[in-house]
């Protein structure tokens, strides 16, 4: 009997299991990167869908306010208005610019979501001057007189997701 040649074993057989080994390893934690990113986006797409939502809602309110006559005439006073009632533009800047105006603005305490903060809104009367054609969404060219006489309102809404960091605002004019 002869004994085996312990010379021509040269350990090819580790170094290739060890190879496959290490490309499953980094297929396995790029796997668990790409899950990682995509559970984030996810949920920021979650937060931002909240806070759209919240921000609708306190527009709809506002709009029924004014429908309801809820908003009366004697809320938009002479000096700028009172809590979250500004007047006319004229030379001062759009109310929901300033941020120190959102500290007074309208809370909309109904709304249920899972949200960090209260949706709110502010609504600033628009000067019945104003060229209708400047007004997105009321339209202008011919019959644009139809708006004469009609109080216009610029309604602005806040709504916050679940983070507080997360933050939707929407606008739009309303007219009686």
């Amino acid at each position: 009997m002869s004994t085996p040649n312990l010379q021509r074993q040269t350990g090819s057989a580790l170094i290739v299991a060890l190879t496959i080994l290490l490309v499953l390893t980094i297929l396995g934690v790029s796997a668990m990167r790409t899950t990682s990113l995509e559970e984030k986006m996810a949920g920021n797409a979650r937060d931002s869908q909240t806070a759209f939502e919240a921000a609708e809602f306190a527009l709809r309110q506002a709009e029924r306010d004014l429908a309801n006559n809820v908003v009366v005439d004697a809320n938009f006073g002479v000096n700028g208005g009172t809590g979250a009632y500004f007047t006319i533009k004229g030379p001062n800047p759009e109310a929901w610019t300033v941020e120190a105006n959102w500290a007074i603005a309208i809370n909309v305490g109904a709304y249920g979501g899972d949200v960090s903060r209260a949706p709110q809104y502010m609504i600033q009367q628009v000067d019945a001057n104003v060229n209708v054609e400047e007004l997105p969404g009321l339209g202008g060219g011919y019959g644009k007189d139809r708006y004469a006489g009609l109080s216009i309102y610029q309604i602005t809404s806040r709504g916050f997701g679940i983070s507080p960091n997360s933050r939707a605002m929407l606008q739009v004019y309303y007219r009686e």
